[in-house]
């Protein structure tokens, strides 16, 4: 599929928000978490941007931003609506949460309570995220309740099972539906050369986890301004490793109207 940069950025910048918000509020339920108030503006500040510029970029791939909101009523049925219902849910308990911590200094109590009670919505919110994805049966790869980062599961149809003739042996199209490309063709057929895929995999690992866990570990292992400068680092490369995984998450996935145009699903 032709990979919405709009979405990538989504999901890629409201799961690491909520992500933070969830690793903050889990910290402050254990006790672990230090009332620092420079640490606690950073680390909160920070995570809200990320959630508010995510969310904000969702809606400049819909074709009527404006009417957006109208998404929410459909939580019965529509991942998609409860995931907005879980997002503004989310910054009820969570702000909370940051209030205490932030305003008051204070990480017990009702606020560690809050901070659990933000962590388990912030968890629902991008379970449901990834709900969106898996529930597309005609996405073949996608069809997973995780949608796991290293899903290389393939196409599960092929033009031999759709038209029942794989008996037969291989089939393919005598003729094209018509001679032009269309939006389908545009938005479904999107292709990535493996050559292409394989080596940045390859760099959304290399990026995504080794780099980061190099410069973790060297956070926690010296004194002084370098673990400061290594956890920034770190960070950096793993937003890059997780944007490049996203970027192949969409390029890469087929989705079953292409087997009307002789391609696999």
């Amino acid at each position: 599929m032709h990979p919405a940069y709009s979405v990538i950025f989504f999901t890629t910048a409201t799961g690491a928000g909520y992500g933070l918000l969830a690793l903050f509020g889990l910290a402050a339920g254990f006790g672990l978490l230090p009332a620092d108030f420079g640490f606690a503006l950073a680390g909160t500040a920070m995570a809200y941007v990320l959630i508010v510029a995510g969310l904000l970029s969702s809606t400049f791939h819909l074709g009527h931003p404006e009417r957006a909101w109208r998404a929410l009523s459909q939580w019965r049925s529509s991942w998609l609506s409860r995931e907005g219902v879980l997002a503004i849910a989310a910054f009820g308990p969570t702000g909370l949460f940051a209030y205490g911590w932030v305003m008051l200094s204070e990480t017990g109590g009702v606020y560690a309570l809050a901070g659990l009670l933000g962590a388990v919505v912030c968890g629902l919110t991008v379970y449901a995220t990834s709900m969106i994805y898996a529930s597309l049966r005609t996405v073949r790869a996608w069809t997973d309740g995780w949608v796991t980062p290293v899903d290389r599961r393939g196409g599960d149809s092929a033009p031999e099972s759709a038209t029942g003739l794989g008996h037969l042996g291989a089939v393919r199209l005598l003729d094209p539906p018509h001679t032009g490309t269309n939006f389908l063709m545009t938005e479904m057929g999107y292709r990535v050369a493996q050559t292409h895929a394989a080596k940045l995999r390859r760099m959304a690992f290399v990026t995504g986890i080794a780099v980061p866990f190099v410069l973790t570990v060297t956070a926690m292992s010296v004194t002084g301004i370098v673990p400061a400068i290594a956890a920034i680092l770190a960070a950096l490369s793993a937003a890059i490793g997780v944007l490049i995984e996203r970027w192949l998450f969409f390029a890469e996935a087929k989705h079953v109207v292409m087997l009307y145009y002789g391609g696999s699903g």
